[in-house]
């Protein structure tokens, strides 16, 4: 009789780790499969935006910086940094940013403020203060 019972509760605890799994592999693989999906975009968004940055830097000429804007050029200025191994890249607000224009993360790990000015005339003391 003990045996008949033991083999009863074993069968119990077997099933329940069993539902266990199928609850598991109900409710979180798809959650995870949609984490894995999510990843591998973002990895290959990063490699496109990577490459696309690429493409910029090397194909530029001063007239196509002449047709920039002030926000272009400073998105350019900032392309710029980030081919030479900057990190953490960013554009400034437009007002109230004593100047600064772009910020970044050398490689060896100082930050950088970056003025950009884009003038067709010399720059004078007034601009840069």
């Amino acid at each position: 009789m003990s045996n008949l019972a033991e083999s009863l509760t074993l069968q119990k605890q077997i099933d329940s780790i069993i539902q266990g799994f199928q609850l598991f592999i109900q409710v979180f693989l798809p959650y995870f499969g949609m984490l894995a999906v999510i990843w591998v975009a973002k990895l290959f968004w990063r490699r496109y935006q990577k490459k696309q940055s690429k493409m910029l830097a090397a194909n530029w000429n001063f007239s196509d910086i002449d047709q920039m804007d002030g926000l272009a050029f400073e998105k350019f200025c900032g392309v710029l940094l980030k081919n030479l191994g900057c990190s953490q890249i960013r554009l400034t607000q437009t007002v109230g940013d004593y100047g600064i224009d772009v910020l970044a993360v050398t490689k060896s790990g100082r930050n950088i403020g970056l003025q950009c000015k884009r003038y067709r005339n010399q720059v004078g003391i007034r601009a840069i203060q």
